[in-house]
């Protein structure tokens, strides 16, 4: 697992907002994809919703699925209808494989392709 990068308040909002906008060229898919994508995951939309306004001090029953959010809820913020987590994008589900496939169509050893994939998203 790679290190991750400091909490969302050490870092300037303008190097966030930089940031993004040169992922955004180099990932196989487009922010607008991605933004959609992420309005259509229901467990997506919560962090979103809780970043936006706040988290509660305790996850209720029924939202099990924000748990691993929650743990990182310092780090989380939104951009452009995208979730970052540090200075890294979170990938629907749905957009995982296709990212993937298109880092290791480079042809280089898996392991340099996951280290590749981590460091842009999560």
């Amino acid at each position: 697992m790679p290190v991750d990068p400091a909490p969302m308040d050490n870092v300037k909002i303008s190097e966030i907002g930089y940031v993004f906008s040169l992922t955004e060229k180099v990932l196989p898919v487009t922010a607008a994809a991605i933004a959609k994508y992420t309005l259509s995951d229901s467990t997506l939309l919560g962090v979103m919703k809780y970043s936006r306004v706040g988290w509660p001090k305790h996850l209720k029953e029924d939202e099990e699925s924000l748990r691993p959010y929650y743990a990182r809820r310092d780090e989380i913020g939104v951009e452009g209808g995208c979730i970052l987590m540090g200075l890294r994008l979170v990938i629907t589900e749905q957009l995982r494989k296709q990212i993937l496939v298109e880092i290791h169509t480079g042809h280089q050893e898996i392991v340099k392709s996951k280290a590749i994939a981590r460091s842009y998203v999560l």
